[in-house]
């Protein structure tokens, strides 16, 4: 994915941030405000193109030009509920996916966010700084909702910048489900299965965990 380049003499910036594989041809779920404003994107230094965004929700859905090797699974016939234990694939900022992998657990608190915000998850798992769209799962290793590090939490409920420095939010399954439903994306749903530990949860989230590369 690229956009036009903008002057020559300008310098280039790099951010990065994650996002995961969502259906079996190769969709794949991020913030829309991490590839907003790149001039170019790779995801685990792979090609994908656009299908989809919606600004209300903070998405975006891009589809990677090769089939993946393992994606997520959203629980059939449900969601995650208050009570329910979380766990959370983090990397190193510096290091991305090929960092060690530290796993984070918690549970979801609340099925809103601040306000009441019927989109979000509050959890009490901490997200790391430069976190933002690591899947959250339950200890099915199904999907419970996406990590959301402050910026992003502001943006979603247009609050202040700064106003969540320390951020226990998720967008929801629900969320995401909808998002992918508008856009027609198939993707994989399995009735709850056995429960594992929350390493074992996080490393399977890590397997369809996609590293963002942005050039702006």
């Amino acid at each position: 994915f690229n956009k036009k380049a903008a002057d020559k003499g300008s310098p280039e910036k790099t951010s990065h941030g994650y996002d995961f594989v969502v259906s079996s041809a190769g969709h794949i779920v991020t913030t829309h405000s991490l590839t907003k404003d790149c001039r170019s994107l790779s995801f685990s230094k792979l090609p994908a193109a656009l299908t989809g965004t919606d600004q209300d929700k903070n998405l975006a859905l891009f589809k990677l030009r090769s089939k993946p090797k393992a994606m997520m699974v959203f629980r059939w016939g449900g969601e995650a509920v208050r009570g329910d234990s979380v766990a959370l694939p983090s990397f190193s900022s510096k290091k991305g996916l090929t960092a060690d992998l530290s796993v984070s657990t918690g549970i979801i608190s609340a099925l809103v966010g601040p306000g009441g915000d019927p989109r979000l998850l509050s959890v009490t798992v901490p997200i790391p700084p430069g976190n933002s769209g690591l899947p959250l799962v339950d200890l099915t290793g199904t999907v419970a909702g996406m990590a959301l590090a402050g910026p992003e939490v502001s943006i979603i409920t247009a609050s202040p910048p700064g106003a969540f420095p320390e951020t226990n939010f998720a967008l929801s399954a629900k969320t995401l489900r909808s998002f992918l439903e508008s856009q027609e994306v198939k993707y994989e749903a399995a009735k709850v299965g056995k429960i594992v530990s929350p390493g074992q949860a996080a490393w399977r989230a890590r397997a369809a965990t996609v590293e963002v590369e942005c050039r702006n």
